[in-house]
């Protein structure tokens, strides 16, 4: 049957053609044709050529996958801001230069994800800050869910890129060094400032409250009339 495919010969060896979604799929077995062999060559390659197919059917793999470019990602990512007219694509663009400029415009997507830690490395010693690299890789990262989405690539062979962290040397929780001690001395100088505060606003209160229980004895003092000759 043609949706189950076939192989033939091509030069030294074996090749096999199927069908997904109406379109041919070829390519090499990788078995040498060996016309004393008995017909096992043949064998051989038909197995490969079921290996292939169900694969296919799965989605493990994507009919060559291992052709897809970084220049081919970058192309998907245009198009995707087109359709959706973001007004950032010249940004965007302009950004992933440092992608290409690094990894070469030429660079097979399915190599990309064992050099990411090498890019990082690479971007810091040149100036650029931890949320411009973040931005880069964020870039890199959606081409790829659009290439695995298109069917350009299969989703086994999309790397998991993981993004250098926002403050580097830097923990959110506890102050520590230097710079933790001068904050812990300005901040437990803020807490006795303000309890100083309330406690002589508690004082003035107090007082408040006792001239009010008592208002006789200061009117009293206040009127001259109620002094004695």
């Amino acid at each position: 049957m043609r949706g189950d495919g076939t192989v033939f010969q091509r030069g030294r060896f074996w090749h096999y053609v199927f069908w997904v979604d109406g379109l041919p799929v070829q390519g090499s077995t990788g078995v040498e044709v060996a016309p004393t062999s008995g017909g096992t060559d043949a064998e051989c390659a038909r197995r490969v050529l079921a290996q292939k197919r169900e694969a296919a059917k799965r989605g493990d793999e994507v009919p060559h996958e291992e052709r897809l470019t970084l220049t081919d990602l970058r192309t998907l990512l245009r198009e995707n801001y087109e359709f959706k007219k973001n007004r950032s694509l010249h940004t965007a663009l302009s950004t992933f230069k440092h992608v290409t400029g690094f990894f070469g415009e030429r660079a097979k997507a399915t190599r990309i994800g064992t050099r990411i830690e090498q890019y990082v490395s690479h971007r810091r010693p040149e100036g650029a800050a931890e949320g411009s690299i973040r931005i880069e890789l964020s870039l890199l990262n959606r081409a790829f869910r659009l290439a695995v989405k298109k069917k350009r690539l299969s989703p086994r062979s999309r790397p998991d890129i993981e993004l250098p962290p926002t403050r580097t040397g830097q923990k959110r929780r506890g102050p520590s060094g230097a710079r933790g001690q001068s904050v812990a001395s300005a901040s437990a100088g803020q807490v006795t400032a303000r309890l100083r505060f309330f406690r002589s606003a508690s004082m003035g209160s107090a007082a408040a409250i006792s001239s009010c229980r008592s208002p006789g004895r200061f009117l009293r003092a206040a009127n001259p009339f109620n002094r004695r000759t």
